[in-house]
């Protein structure tokens, strides 16, 4: 029990591990789940100008609260159609995986990758509780979701499904008890779906509709309802978070600069043509424009390819014979596309810091801290530090003591 889990101990697990509410960790499970085009930002309001620094458009919300027992209302609504819901199954801690995908397998433009493609097409007929049965059988997602799993956790969560198991013999019983105690967490995703928002609570019998929307103003609808539950929350010392799924910036700022290059390869060519020399009287630094395929960049030539110049810049340079305008016009577009590769660097270092992130996370420093605690204990330095902390303890609370009799 002092070895940290191996890669095989983590595959093999039947549960599902208790996932942090961290941006970096549910980036990286998209990216390894197949997902691209979405990015997991953290928000801390609701408020308009807090909303309006996100990248649009906003795909969802996901949002964490510390449980309590509340809207237990019968749901005899089925689960429509057009909306792919699944039903997170008693006593498994995937919800956090359970609201990404019940996001993004609802977006139509967003790529889900191969292997979640063809879950979602083979469930998409399926009713939400037994979508919840495949997911939990899905071991592509599983394996990834239990990466951030330590030995300790897997302990503690098979004894807690034993648990929950002798629980559930109790025939008063709901789904919710489960997470009737004061260090369980959930997450519930909110999201626009075909002119409607849905509430997608993988703890409800059925995603609940929230009423009409579009989707540049469905946020507009939503925020008033998370803002009042986190006003109850809040009043009642219930901790929770949201981040927000929204459009992967990347995806435009890279076709923006490909079309940029486009245009640069434009200009230099009409300056060929209406003045050879034109290099030699160019001062202008460009030692670091990109004018083709670049890695660092990830700027291929699919994506070259793909993109085209402005019409009205195109018909501009093709008709300008002035070798000092087109110069001009030159130095602009080289200048633009020093602001579109810096915003492109610090989107590819946000990419970088997500996977710092979740590596630190996967690592199990749990054998460290026993075999720490095993030397002071042979040291005979372990009863000396327990009872150093001891002291420390017992003069905090004297001082807080005299401190609420002096207030």
């Amino acid at each position: 029990p002092y070895a940290a889990a191996t890669d095989e101990e983590k595959k093999g697990w039947k549960g599902w591990v208790d996932i942090e509410s961290n941006p970096s960790i549910f980036n990286v499970m998209l990216r390894e789940f197949g997902v691209a085009g979405v990015k997991v930002q953290e928000i801390y309001s609701l408020d308009e100008d807090i909303l309006a620094t996100l990248p649009l458009p906003i795909y969802g919300i996901i949002f964490l609260f510390q449980y309590q027992i509340v809207d237990e209302g019968t749901q005899n609504a089925p689960c429509p159609s057009k909306v792919w819901f699944a039903n997170q199954l008693r006593g498994t801690n995937a919800c956090g995986t359970i609201a990404l995908v019940n996001i993004v397998n609802n977006i139509p433009e967003v790529d889900l990758g191969e292997q979640l493609k063809h879950f979602k097409d083979d469930t998409m007929d399926l009713d939400p509780m037994e979508r919840g049965r495949r997911l939990d059988k899905f071991d592509h997602l599983k394996a990834i979701h239990n990466s951030f799993a330590r030995k300790i956790d897997i302990l503690q969560l098979d004894l807690g499904l034993w648990q929950d198991r002798e629980a559930a013999k109790k025939p008063t019983e709901s789904v919710k008890d489960v997470y009737d105690n004061d260090s369980a967490y959930h997450y519930v995703a909110y999201m626009p779906i075909d002119g409607t928002i849905w509430k997608l609570d993988g703890l409800d019998d059925s995603p609940q509709n929230l009423g009409e929307c579009d989707h540049e103003t469905w946020l507009n609808i939503t925020a008033p309802l998370l803002q009042e539950r986190m006003a109850e929350f809040s009043a009642a010392g219930v901790n929770f978070n949201m981040m927000a799924l929204v459009k992967d910036p990347f995806i435009e700022q890279r076709l923006d600069l490909a079309s940029n290059i486009k245009l640069i390869n434009a200009i230099e060519e009409r300056l060929t043509a209406v003045k050879p020399d034109w290099r030699t009287f160019d001062d202008e630094d460009d030692s670091e424009v990109i004018v083709g395929i670049d890695e660092t960049y990830i700027i291929t030539s699919e994506i070259l390819d793909s993109v085209i110049v402005l019409p009205s810049a195109s018909t501009k340079v093709a008709n300008d014979t002035d070798p000092t305008t087109l110069l001009e016009f030159r130095s602009r577009a080289m200048n633009q596309q020093a602001h579109r590769r810096r915003s492109i660097r610090l989107e590819l270092d946000d990419v970088d810091m997500d996977e710092k992130k979740a590596s630190d996370e996967r690592k199990d420093y749990g054998p460290f801290v026993q075999h720490w605690l095993m030397e002071l204990a042979e040291c005979g330095e372990l009863r000396g530090v327990a009872d150093k902390f001891k002291v420390v303890e017992a003069e905090k609370k004297r001082l807080a003591k005299f401190a609420g009799k002096k207030k």
